[in-house]
């Protein structure tokens, strides 16, 4: 998915904020009694927004350059990190932003967040070749998860 017009990437930051927004409302609702998770899940909603701001809004003034890219992995079991679930543990509730220095098929983006989401926990020889970035990003990710956002750009320099 390459961004071919400012719009398109308008469109994309747009829509990235409303899925993070469904899932922190949902959320909210779920933990309405629950004044300091509600408080935890508005933070890294925000921090997220945020962050997501900032890169449309580089993306924007960078068009036709150097771009950045990101996703939004939701944690679709919505716990919290414990020591009986195998693979990625997430942080928070809510996922994990990712950002990248390069634009990513959406069948890698699938595969990551099924890996994640223990859908698929380990890649198979046949996925792994024509998915190696996505080898790569879970090596990474399996470092760094305990974070609401991972930038892998600052990770390769």
């Amino acid at each position: 998915m390459m961004f071919s017009t400012k719009n398109s990437i308008s469109d994309y930051f747009n829509k990235l904020i409303i899925n993070l927004d469904i899932i922190t409302e949902e959320l909210l609702i779920q933990y309405v009694s629950q004044i300091d998770e509600q408080e935890r899940l508005g933070s890294i909603r925000d921090k997220m927004v945020s962050k997501l701001q900032n890169i449309e809004h580089y993306n924007l003034e960078h068009f036709g350059k150097d771009l950045k890219f990101c996703f939004f992995v939701p944690n679709t079991k919505r716990d919290l990190p414990n020591l009986d679930r195998k693979g990625y543990k997430f942080s928070n509730r809510i996922g994990v932003l990712i950002i990248l220095d390069e634009f990513l098929p959406k069948e890698v983006l699938n595969l990551i967040t099924d890996v994640m989401n223990q859908k698929n926990i380990e890649l198979s020889e046949s996925q792994i070749k024509p998915n190696s970035k996505a080898k790569h990003i879970l090596e990474a990710l399996s470092e760094d998860c305990h974070q609401c956002i991972i930038d892998l750009i600052k990770s390769k320099k």
